[in-house]
Parts: C-alpha cells; sequence; structure tokens
C-alpha cells in the first residue's frame, strides 16, 4: 500500500513540475475580463456521510486507494458548456465557473487534452486568491489525458485562452470534477 501512495505522491509531483507558468496570471485575474455571470455548473453534492463511513473502513483494511475526494462523472466540453468570448486582439477566450459546495479543494480530470502552442488553461478560486496552471502545449500526451492540481475553495474558475492564430485547433473535455472534502495532509504526513 505504501507503494501506491508513492506513486500518487510522484504523479503529484511530476505535475507540479510539468506546469508552465510563463503567461503570467489569468486575464480573469488581471481585470481584463468580467468575470461575473460566467456559465456556472454546479455540483449535485453527495452523501458525505456514507463516504466517511467508507473512509473509515478503508482505513482499516487499506483495500481502496486512501481518498481525499469525491469523483464527480460529468461532460464538459468547449462546445458543450462555458462561454467564448472574444478579445480585442482577435485572440479568445472559454470560461467556466464550476461549484462544489463546502469543497475545501476542487481539481479536474480531462480527456482529449490538445492544446496547440499559444493556447493556455488555467483554473482558480472565485475571489483569485489560489491559481493553478498555465497548462500549455508542453502538458499534450498521447493518450489525452491530464489530472490538474488542487484549486482551494469551492468555485472555481476554468480559463482557457486560444491566439488568433491558432482559433478552434485547441480541443479538452472534462469529465470528472473532484471535490476535495478532506485534506491530504494525513497521507503526505506517511510518505
Amino acid at each position: 500500500m505504501k507503494h501506491l501512495f508513492l506513486l500518487v505522491f510522484a504523479s503529484i509531483s511530476f505535475n507540479l513540475f510539468s506546469q508552465v507558468t510563463n503567461f503570467g496570471p489569468p486575464l480573469g485575474w488581471k481585470g481584463k475580463l468580467n468575470t461575473r455571470n460566467i456559465p456556472t455548473e454546479t455540483m449535485s453534492g453527495f452523501d458525505q456521510q456514507l463516504i466517511n463511513t467508507q473512509d473509515e473502513v478503508n482505513e482499516k483494511t487499506k483495500e481502496n486507494p486512501w481518498r481525499f475526494g469525491y469523483k464527480y462523472p460529468v461532460d464538459f466540453s468547449l462546445e458543450n458548456s462555458g462561454e467564448w468570448k472574444n478579445l480585442p486582439n482577435g485572440d479568445r477566450v472559454w470560461q467556466l465557473v464550476i461549484e462544489c459546495k463546502e469543497a475545501l479543494t476542487i481539481n479536474l480530470l480531462l480527456e482529449n487534452f490538445h492544446l496547440p502552442r499559444g493556447a493556455y488553461l488555467y483554473l482558480y478560486d472565485i475571489h483569485k486568491t489560489n491559481m493553478v496552471g498555465a497548462y500549455t502545449y508542453k502538458n499534450n500526451r498521447e493518450d489525452g489525458a491530464l489530472g490538474t492540481e488542487l484549486v482551494h475553495g469551492e468555485k472555481i474558475i476554468v480559463e482557457y485562452v486560444e491566439p488568433s492564430n491558432v482559433i478552434g485547433q485547441g480541443e479538452f473535455s472534462i469529465t470528472n470534477v473532484i471535490h476535495g472534502y478532506r485534506s491530504i495532509g494525513p497521507i503526505q504526513d506517511t510518505l
């Protein structure tokens, strides 16, 4: 089981070092975009008492990996969710708010992730105090999968920017929203 925890930790560490952050803060942080009235996808909620009971059993049996969050299956894409905005310079930006009431953190699992050079993706909390990204073409993988880092808070903004010379070339689907209901600190302490 300890090997599984090391694998999870190594995976998180790899994602931390594979981020590219030379784009400066997200456009929404710079005051260049109105971050109000962005379409919001609110997760339905789950039975926390049931999850706690399952976690207690698992911590005794260690039959499953340690869990910090509840995974919602979703299907949010650039075509069926969020909102596109055209910028004065010809670039465009897509934004979506994701809300998990009472979440400590939110992170996403993406599929079909393919960004062209120059395009980038950020995730940040609604209060603009915590962000992850930018994810770029350097994060493209053959299998198209991407797991994002954790963003603190119960409401986040997903912001994708496409420069005018690559409009329509980027793609990804958000397939899972992870509602973090407990800190990953205890698992990190055992590594």
